[in-house]
């Protein structure tokens, strides 16, 4: 059971929270509520809707702390959240973190091939068999994003993402010239995928998916909402 607080009661559920309200009712200020009120020890990763959507064509990498630290803290070496929405502006600050996504999303995929190399090759040398290649977080960004854009297919190689045509694969746009909302599906999948376990996730999208959306985020599937949720 899940439990969120709220201004006036808490509310709980087994599943994610959905609040619903018209342009002007307060949405992005009650999602910048729930950040600040949720209590010591609680994180709480609030993805804002004023945001860039610049794609640099290689991204830069770095660890997956730092990338972390740039997307949560508004920079690599702050430890304020404050810092990240301008001392009181938390509705209003444009975020510029995209290719700080992909970093960590990057980061993340080196270590998980990392651990399994090393899993592997301790276990050769015990003369065991060792497991299958188990999904990689880009193998969770890619299946998400099949089931919602069956028309278009992403690579994500080389520290940069191409997208190509399901029959036509040697056809293949970078990601600078994907549309708005194939970048903000990526941008959104990246995000609660990299959120560590138990951290509340609190998505202010009016403009694609016109609703504000909460989850616990995981490593799972439910993380993404069914399927970047509902598009």
């Amino acid at each position: 059971m899940n439990t969120l607080v709220l201004p006036k009661e808490s509310a709980t559920s087994v599943s994610n929270f959905v609040i619903i309200g018209a342009n002007g009712s307060g949405k992005s200020h009650l999602g910048a509520w729930i950040e600040e009120k949720q209590g010591e020890g609680i994180n709480v990763l609030r993805i804002s809707a004023q945001r860039a959507l610049t794609i640099p064509d290689t991204i830069v990498i770095k660890s997956e702390e730092a990338a972390w630290n740039r997307i949560y803290y508004g920079d690599e070496k702050e430890k304020r959240k404050d810092y990240k929405w301008k001392w009181g502006q938390p509705t209003s600050t444009l975020v510029n973190d995209y290719e700080s996504v992909l970093a960590a999303v990057f980061a993340r995929e080196n270590r998980e091939n990392k651990t399994y190399v090393e899993d592997c090759k301790q276990l050769e040398a015990e003369g065991k068999p060792h497991n299958n290649v188990p999904k990689m977080i880009s193998d969770l960004i890619i299946e998400v994003w099949d089931s919602v854009f069956p028309h278009r297919k992403i690579k994500l190689e080389d520290a940069s993402i191409k997208v190509t045509f399901p029959n036509h694969e040697t056809t293949t746009y970078k990601a600078n010239n994907m549309s708005d909302g194939e970048r903000v599906a990526i941008y959104l999948i990246g995000q609660c995928l990299i959120a560590p376990t138990n951290t509340i996730v609190v998505i202010d999208e009016p403009d694609y998916i016109r609703r504000l959306c909460i989850s616990y985020g995981t490593r799972s599937k439910s993380v993404v909402l069914i399927k970047l949720w509902c598009i």
